[in-house]
């Protein structure tokens, strides 16, 4: 929770288009303007890293993507859109619509 304030502030601090959208656990969710994205992405690994003072470094992942599904899982945009419609098909077998 420390990280997550600290980002925002410095999101709004610089006057960023970027802005913190989630929180979900121990990840953060960033909404970044491209051009923004490698201050960003400095921002975060900072404060993410330093949320907490420990005898041990605190390490972290991070993942890009134009959506949640293909920052979290890797997953490209089109692959994603096909899992999708591969979905649809099986939910009608059943009688389920999405």
């Amino acid at each position: 929770k420390i990280a997550m304030i600290r980002v925002n502030q410095k999101l709004k601090k610089q006057k960023m288009k970027s802005r913190l959208v989630l929180q979900v656990h121990d990840e953060l969710l960033i909404e970044a303007y491209e051009p923004e994205l490698e201050a960003v992405q400095k921002i975060l690994k900072e404060e993410m890293e330093h949320a907490a003072k420990l005898k041990v470094p605190l390490e972290i992942d991070m993942h890009t993507g134009v959506n949640w599904y293909e920052a979290k899982r890797g997953v490209k945009d089109e692959d994603y859109r096909n899992y999708r419609r591969s979905r649809r098909r099986e939910n009608t077998d059943f009688g389920i619509s999405e």
